[in-house]
């Protein structure tokens, strides 16, 4: 998950600085929902252009950019059985919410794995 964490904040960073913000803010949180673990990224860039990650896979906002780094946080949350979602931040700009099953807590004295 630090790749996902990684492009995110990454990508949030360099959106700002593409946008010529003055300001510069990009926030993580995690909570925990139940049997769920919420991931939100949030920055106060451009936001995100209208339609659905998988309608602007591969491509990028970026002039040297190849646009695998979305791919690659979408492939990664899939992989760990989690959904994302896109929207705006209360910041202004792009946010992304990331859904995993949370780990199951280990009975005292057993041993856990968690992936």
């Amino acid at each position: 998950m630090l790749t996902v964490v990684t492009n995110l904040v990454r990508n949030a960073a360099e959106a700002i600085d593409q946008a010529g913000t003055p300001r510069r803010e990009v926030r993580v949180e995690c909570h925990r929902c139940d049997d769920e673990v919420e991931l939100v990224v949030g920055d106060i860039g451009p936001g995100w252009p209208a339609g659905t990650i998988e309608e602007v896979l591969l491509e990028s906002t970026k002039p040297q950019g190849k646009g695998i780094g979305l791919y690659v946080v979408k492939t990664a949350v899939e992989n760990h059985k989690g959904r994302i979602s896109i929207g705006h931040s209360p910041l202004g700009g792009a946010e992304f919410r990331i859904l995993f099953p949370a780990a199951r807590q280990a009975a005292p004295g057993s041993e856990s794995f968690t992936s």
